[in-house]
Order: structure tokens, then sequence, then C-alpha cells
């Protein structure tokens, strides 16, 4: 099978879209803003996505930046200085992805949304679909990872990582590296273990 590769042109014209966009929204935004960014559902989906996070925070360095996610994949950020402010979805009684709530659901989440006054929301795409369907009526920036750039890299034969990383790159305007790796924030005394698992595997 033939696989796709993307144009220097195609990556080129993606790139300079990008980057108006976060021209466009700098310049609304000159002082900190509040961001909320829809996390990956799975663990693993949400590590390879810290590769964004990182490069997030250090475009919006001064900015508040609350994640909302669902457990446990979410307790991998809960001592991550990336994230400002960590949301499960289930304080809203939200149950998985495709949970179109109800009333009492979709009160408490405006409610939350009217409190919360964001500026910015990263990766819509990733909420479950009554948050999805209640932001994408409200007058707010979104910005999303770019999944056909995403999909052109995985099927060129690319690692997942360097997949994302480039989807993420191009839809959220901010620079990633492809050759980035998940960073993991982690305590000295988690990294103590971490350090005594892999002696202990001699995996070192």
């Amino acid at each position: 099978m033939k696989r796709k590769v993307i144009g220097f042109d195609k990556m080129s014209r993606r790139l300079i879209e990008a980057v108006e966009c976060v021209y466009k929204i700098d310049e609304n935004m000159s002082e900190p803003i509040k961001i909320l960014l829809c996390l990956r559902y799975g663990i693993g989906d949400l590590v390879m996505e810290l590769t964004g996070i990182n490069a997030l925070k250090k475009h919006f360095s001064q900015s508040h930046i609350t994640g909302i996610g669902s457990y446990p994949a979410i307790e991998l950020l809960e001592n991550d200085l990336r994230i400002d402010t960590i949301v499960g979805t289930r304080q809203f009684d939200i149950k998985h992805l495709g949970d179109e709530g109800n009333n009492e659901v979709e009160h408490k989440i405006k409610v939350w949304l009217e409190k919360e006054k964001f500026e910015l929301i990263v990766d819509l795409s990733h909420s479950p679909l009554i948050i999805k369907k209640i932001i994408s009526k409200r007058k707010v920036n979104i910005i999303d990872t770019d999944y056909r750039i995403q999909n052109e890299y995985i099927q060129r034969g690319e690692s997942n990582q360097k997949a994302i990383n480039a989807g993420m790159s191009i839809g959220w305007g901010v620079y990633i590296s492809e050759e980035s790796v998940p960073d993991i924030n982690l305590h000295d005394d988690e990294n103590n273990i971490v350090r005594e698992i892999i002696k202990k595997e001699c995996l070192v």
C-alpha cells in the first residue's frame, strides 16, 4: 500500500495558518488568560499529550491552565506544575465520553463555565459530548489538534507520539518538536521508587 506523505508546501501552509491563528489570539489576549484544556481520555493518550502541555505552558507562561479529564488518567497530573487546576468530569456526574447528560448535569456545567469564564478552549474534541455541546454554543476562542496531520503521520508509518506532536503543534499553533518525548513530573520519593524498580529489573 502506498503511503501518503505530506508535501513541503502543504506542511508549510498549515504551519503558517497555525501561527496566524495564534497571532490573532495573542492580539486580543495581551494579559494572562484563563485556558481550559480538555485532556485525552486514556492514560497512554494523556501521557503522549504531555509534550503538548509542556509547550502550551511555555507559550502561555503567565496564564492559568485548567485541565478537565477523567480518572484514573488525570491522577498523573495532580502534582504537575504545568497544570494549575485539575477537574474531573465525574464531579458533574458525567459517566463517559459519549454522555449526553441531562438537565441537572447541563446546569452544573453551565454554572461552572460562568464562574470560570475561560477565554481559550484547547482540544474541545476530547471533552465528553455534553460539555462539547455546551461550549460549542458559547462565544470563546477554540483551538484543536489537527487530526488530518496526525493521521497523515500515522499513515506514513511514524510513531503515535510523533503523530500527536505534529497534530498538536499545527492545531494549537505552538512549537512542539516531532522528537519531543513525555516528561512526567514526579516527587523525589516517587523518583526514588522508579530508580529502585529500574535497578532491580536491571534496566540500566
